[in-house]
C-alpha cells in the first residue's frame, strides 16, 4: 500500500528532531518559514490507497506559513477521488519531474485531481497529471478563492482567500473527450 514518512520524524521513529513547533509569522517582515517538516508518499498505483496516503499528508500540516512539504515519489500513482487542499498557507506537494511522476485520474465523477480550496501561497509542480482510458476529468486543478458571497471570508479572513499560488513544470494530457479544463480558477462561486 501507498505509505507517507514524516523525513523530520527522530532516529527511533518517536519524537520529531529539533523544534519544529509552528510559531506566529511575523507578517510585518520577511515570510516565515519553519523547520524541515516533510513527508514523502510513494505510490502503489492503485487508486484508492495513493489518494489516501496522499491526502493524509497534506492534512497533516496545519494553516501555519510554510505548512509543509510533500513530495511524491517517481513511478505513476492512481488517485481515485479528489484531493483537497484546503486552508493551507504555504504547503508545497512536488513529484521528482514530469517524466518520473504521473498521477493518473481512475476516479468515477469528474474530479477534480486537485482542489485548492481558500490556499494561499502554496506549490504544486514536477510531475503529469493524465486520465486513464475509458475515465473522464472535467478539470486537472481547480483553484476556489475561498470567498462565496455571505460567507464572511471575503471581508474577515482574507488571509484564507486562494492567492500567489503556484504551478510550476506540470504536464496536463488527456485524450479527446477526457479532459475539458486543465486549470480551472472560481472565485465568490462562480467559474
Amino acid at each position: 500500500s501507498a505509505t507517507a514518512t514524516d523525513a523530520d520524524s527522530g532516529a527511533d521513529g518517536g519524537e520529531p528532531d529539533g523544534d519544529s513547533t509552528p510559531q506566529e509569522p511575523d507578517l510585518e517582515g520577511i515570510q516565515w518559514f519553519p523547520g524541515p517538516t516533510q513527508t514523502t508518499v510513494f505510490c502503489v498505483d492503485d487508486g484508492e490507497t495513493d489518494r489516501a496516503a496522499i491526502q493524509q499528508a497534506i492534512d497533516h500540516f496545519d494553516k501555519t506559513v510554510g505548512s509543509g512539504h510533500i513530495a511524491i515519489s517517481g513511478g505513476i500513482c492512481e488517485i481515485g477521488a479528489p484531493i483537497i487542499i484546503a486552508q493551507k498557507r504555504g504547503i508545497r506537494i512536488e513529484g521528482q519531474g514530469r517524466c518520473e511522476t504521473e498521477l493518473v485520474w481512475a476516479g468515477e465523477g469528474d474530479g477534480p485531481l486537485f482542489f485548492f480550496d481558500a490556499t494561499s501561497e502554496a506549490f504544486l509542480g514536477h510531475l503529469t497529471i493524465s486520465v486513464q482510458q475509458g475515465a473522464t476529468l472535467e478539470s486537472a486543478i481547480v483553484l476556489h478563492s475561498g470567498c462565496d458571497a455571505g460567507d464572511g471570508l471575503c471581508d474577515d479572513q482574507l488571509d484564507l482567500i486562494s492567492t500567489r499560488n503556484t504551478l510550476d513544470h506540470l504536464s496536463i494530457i488527456g485524450a479527446p473527450g477526457t479532459l475539458f479544463h486543465g486549470v480551472k480558477v472560481i472565485s465568490d462561486g462562480a467559474a
